[in-house]
Formats: C-alpha cells, structure tokens, sequence
C-alpha cells in the first residue's frame, strides 16, 4: 500500500482530485442550470470540444480558466497550501461529516405523507 506521504509525492493524485472537485460543481451548476455543454461553452468563450475535455476529466486546467470556470458558475476557488499532516487531517475531517450525513439520512423516518380517506373523498357517510 502507498502511503500518504508518497502519494502526495506524485502531483497526478491532486491533479485528479481538483479535476473530480471541477467536474461535480460544472455539473451541479448545468444541471440546475438546465444548460447544455455548447452553452457553457459559449460562456466561457471556448469551443464544446473544450468543454467536453473538462467534463471528461482529460485537462490540465490553467489557473485563469480555473478562475472563469468558478466564476460562470457563481463560486470562487480558494486555494490554500497547508503542510502534508494538516491537509490529511481535513480530509479525514471532511469524510468522516459526510459519513454523518449520510447515516442521518438513512436513519431518518420516512416523510411519506399519507391522505385521508375523508380527504380522498372515499370515506363513507
């Protein structure tokens, strides 16, 4: 097994985490967006070819498109450089919240609203 020194060694690691993070924002923000690649694109003032290699996760983003990316879909990116032991400590900080959620979720009681008959208008007189 790798270790987490070593695999922060290898810039591809991060490359393919911030690649996934871009990814699920332009994502999220098409979806609720209702917008197409080819509008992106347009937006962002780059061909759909160009779009479509960010959604496929095969680009090396420069720092200004990072920036345009995150503006055209209402975020600013934050960059912050923190030593090896801290950011691991975040991110098992970030998992273990998620974790949280989700088991709340799962154990959360069903919210199925159920309708009277009478409201219905099958309950007998």
């Amino acid at each position: 097994m790798i270790s987490k020194r070593t695999l922060l060694k290898y810039p591809n690691y991060l490359l393919s985490k911030y690649q996934a993070e871009i990814y699920r924002q332009l994502t999220t923000y098409m979806k609720e967006n209702d917008l197409t690649q080819k509008q992106i694109a347009e937006q962002l003032g780059v061909s759909s070819a160009y779009v479509n290699q960010i959604l496929k996760g095969n680009f090396n983003y420069t720092l200004k498109k990072l920036i345009e990316i995150s503006l055209l879909i209402g975020k600013v990116p934050s960059i912050e450089f923190l030593p090896l032991n801290e950011f691991w400590n975040v991110q098992r900080e970030k998992r273990e919240k998620d974790l949280v959620k989700t088991q709340r979720k799962l154990s959360a009681p069903s919210r199925k609203t159920t309708v009277s008959k009478k409201a219905r208008g099958t309950a007998r007189p």
